[in-house]
């Protein structure tokens, strides 16, 4: 089965009630169509995105806006996460952060994030950064579904 980028879940991981709502602005503006799922922290997102049984809810594939600094389970411990459980492949990542910190943008780029983006650099409105995801979702090929015989 093949991905279009309107199958894409976004799923957005910021502890900061402002930033989430101007993010959810910013896609409404740019009529970005997928769905959204908003978790405000790392452990939040994992309930959401797994079942009891330690599955993935859905086969993805996943574009994820993450925050680093948050409580109980920061960005950079999810992405931890989603690596040990076999994931961390199905998740397209760009942090989206107030971390300038040469340590955590170094350490992200370990887990393979596609781009790091500075709240204060994406203004206050968050267009930029936004436009900037969905440009991208429309551009790139996901992986096929899985299942797909070569």
């Amino acid at each position: 089965m093949s991905v279009t980028p309107s199958n894409v879940k976004i799923v957005l991981v910021d502890d900061d009630y402002v930033d989430t709502e101007c993010v959810k602005r910013s896609l409404k503006k740019l009529e970005v169509p997928n769905p959204l799922l908003v978790a405000k922290d790392g452990l939040e997102a994992l309930e959401m995105l797994y079942d009891e049984d330690g599955k993935l809810c859905s086969d993805g594939p996943f574009f994820m806006l993450l925050d680093i600094n948050m409580p109980r389970l920061n960005g950079l411990e999810l992405l931890e996460e989603l690596k040990s459980r076999g994931d961390l492949n199905k998740f397209v990542v760009f942090i989206l952060t107030s971390s300038s910190l040469e340590e955590d943008i170094a350490k992200a780029y370990t887990y393979n994030i596609v781009g790091y983006i500075i709240k204060k650099n994406a203004g206050n409105s968050f267009i930029d950064a936004v436009e900037l995801a969905k440009n991208y979702l429309n551009i790139i090929e996901f992986k096929p579904k899985e299942g797909l015989k070569l």
